[in-house]
């Protein structure tokens, strides 16, 4: 959360985060060390490779570490902010391009809820997407609990 005050005038109050799901970070951390392990279980194959086997084993346990780096920040810096006069949509693509859009609360028009399959329905988990009067959107896609989000977005606007 401090991370994001410095984004912030010294006015505006940060009355929410919200973050795509937990899960989905989770798989992908799950997956990169399953991949970091991999050297370890083929430990006898690989360094009868000599050097090369060594070599390659380094590199999937850097790629896998690299990749748990690079899910966790993009998850992470990847959120919706609410103020109470403003929306700022922080992004993160690729390595080192970072963003910040920041909207009045007043720009909203429309809020959809998008769902990706029965049982992102069932999980009530969901894609939000914010339409704004310039005919420009906001999206963030995963997020749990999408209604309470929703309702909460035009809690605050009125």
């Amino acid at each position: 959360m401090s991370n994001f005050n410095k984004y912030l005038p010294n006015d505006e109050e940060l009355l929410e985060i919200i973050h795509s799901l937990k899960f989905v970070l989770y798989f992908k951390l799950f997956l990169a060390i399953i991949i970091f392990l991999v050297p370890f279980f083929f430990m006898i194959p690989i360094l009868s490779l000599g050097m090369k086997g060594i070599i390659l084993s380094l590199l999937i346990i850097f790629l896998a570490s690299f990749y748990i780096f690079i899910s966790y920040n993009k998850w992470v810096y990847n959120c919706i902010i609410l103020t109470e006069k403003k929306l700022y949509r922080f992004y993160q693509e690729g390595f080192f391009h970072r963003g910040v859009k920041e909207f009045y609360l007043d720009n909203i028009d429309e809020i959809n809820i998008e769902y990706q399959g029965l049982i992102s329905k069932v999980f009530k988990v969901g894609d939000l997407v914010i339409y704004l009067k310039n005919n420009k959107y906001v999206d963030l896609n995963d997020i749990p609990d999408i209604k309470r989000v929703k309702n909460r977005i035009w809690e605050i606007i009125s």
